[in-house]
């Protein structure tokens, strides 16, 4: 009911929370899904696990919402991004960029080893950061650095969905 209102009429995209939903949708939610079906007995931890994947979710989405902001402008859209604007929504995004290794250490950290936090914490980071200072040359909605960074954020989050599955696995 929630995902048919966000996209019916005047839904949750045009209220600004649109991004809310889709980090809940794409994160704890899916996880639960998928633990779900693989081993009932694991759910707290598998709500944790969706966390930092909502938020990559949610960065990739804004991420593409940034790239076409001058459309979205036009259309009068409703979504942060378009009512933050260029500059603020860009640097909104550059700190959700920083929270993904603290949240993803945060969501693991009962389950996995120092060791295994510390290489977590290290690979996220650094995965991040090219999309960070790519994003931080872009100086207009029209600048070449905005092309493909949403796909490149998709396989960042793909990355993370793998790294923190092999770490849990690891864990059980």
């Amino acid at each position: 009911a929630v995902l048919g209102f966000s996209f019916s009429g005047r839904g949750f995209k045009y209220q600004g929370a649109g991004d809310v939903v889709v980090g809940l949708c794409m994160g704890p939610l899916l996880t639960l899904g998928v633990i779900q079906v693989l081993d009932p007995a694991q759910r707290l931890w598998s709500m944790l696990l969706g966390l930092p994947l909502g938020l990559a979710a949610v960065i990739a989405f804004q991420l593409r919402q940034l790239e076409t902001i001058m459309s979205e402008r036009t259309a009068r859209s409703g979504t942060l991004v378009s009512r933050l604007g260029f500059d603020r929504a860009k640097k909104w995004i550059e700190r959700e960029f920083w929270l993904i290794p603290v949240v993803s250490v945060l969501a693991v950290w009962p389950w996995v080893s120092k060791w295994g936090l510390v290489a977590l914490f290290v690979v996220t980071f650094l995965g991040q950061t090219p999309l960070s200072l790519k994003l931080r040359r872009a100086k207009s909605p029209l600048s070449s650095n905005l092309v493909g960074l949403a796909r490149r954020a998709l396989y960042y989050h793909l990355g993370l969905v793998v790294i923190l599955m092999a770490l849990m696995g690891r864990a059980a």
